[in-house]
């Protein structure tokens, strides 16, 4: 049995691991083509593996009622600002796609938004193939019909793999019919849907699987969505009322996770019970208590029907 603490590599690397007939588990972190590679590659393994638990990151949708922006709208700006930022946008829970009503009450958001997006520092990418990635990704946004650059970093680059952070916008329409619009964009970018609440329900099924899906609103807002929150269930590992997906505690009833595409995998990777994607029940049924492992335990009762697990 060998553990590396780092191995350095790409997708080759990658597969001559997933091939190695020692490897009974892959926990993986990172994108969906890297890691649609690792599972095909997984199913072609004579021996199947006891577990595979791939985090592959997702667009997490924040959806803004009209009473978000009645109550410190410049506020919730500045929160989603930093959630955007924060490492470069280089974070699986980065909010991507903002849908509200943004041309009619979302006004001062937009603007205050814009603004501290004109401002931002430019941030270091972790290789220069995820900046030009981002680059030709958000160049390939803007060509499309109906999508718009609301504002970029003004910035001067100060050495480095930098990028500039960017606000793109839309209207529902373009939105619903472009399927490229629907997908991540790594880095510090992120779009803006303009849509009235009545259309979210509508909005919400065109998504795949998201690791989070965000709520901002008042009470009076919760009244009237109920049905969306049903379908976010479907759609989402975490759903957040009033904040942004990028804060994460490490509690026990953390969800690090979402349906498929977001993640695969039976368990969070993220929290206290994370280390169970790693874990196997072991049944022993009326076993002497001398042979059980010592981590069960001496005083255990001893009817001869007991059945103990052993999570091994």
């Amino acid at each position: 049995k060998s553990i590396y603490s780092l191995l350095h590599g790409g997708a080759a690397e990658c597969q001559k691991i997933v091939e190695h007939p020692f490897l009974r588990g892959i926990g993986f972190t990172g994108s969906r083509t890297a890691g649609f590679s690792i599972l095909a590659k997984a199913y072609e393994r004579e021996r199947p593996l006891d577990e595979i638990s791939l985090e592959m990151g997702s667009v997490n949708p924040i959806f803004f009622y009209t009473g978000a922006f009645k109550e410190r709208p410049q506020e919730r700006a500045e929160m989603v600002a930093r959630s955007v930022l924060l490492g470069g946008g280089q974070f699986c829970t980065n909010p991507g796609i903002l849908i509200g009503p943004f041309s009619t009450e979302g006004s001062e958001f937009v603007t205050h938004l814009s603004s501290i997006i004109e401002q931002a520092e430019l941030p270091v990418m972790l290789s220069e193939k995820i900046a030009s990635n981002f680059e030709n990704r958000i160049d390939t946004l803007c060509r499309v019909s109906g999508v718009e650059k609301v504002s970029e970093s003004k910035m001067t680059p100060e050495g480095g793999i930098r990028i500039r952070p960017t606000l793109l916008a839309c209207d529902v329409s373009a939105f619903m019919n472009e399927e490229n619009l629907k997908e991540e964009i790594f880095g510090p970018a992120t779009i803006l849907v303009d849509c009235d609440p009545t259309q979210f329900e509508n909005v919400v099924k065109l998504f795949d699987g998201e690791l989070t899906s965000s709520l901002h609103g008042t009470e009076q807002d919760w009244s009237t969505s109920h049905s969306l929150i049903d379908t976010l269930q479907e759609k989402s590992g975490r759903i957040i009322f009033n904040g942004v997906p990028t804060g994460v505690e490490l509690c026990d009833s953390l969800n690090h996770g979402g349906p498929w595409p977001s993640a695969l995998g039976r368990f969070t990777s993220v929290g206290p019970t994370a280390i169970n994607r790693w874990t196997r029940p072991i049944c022993f049924q009326n076993a002497p208590t001398m042979l059980l492992p010592s981590m069960l335990g001496e005083d255990l009762p001893q009817d001869d029907l007991n059945i103990y697990v052993f999570l091994k």
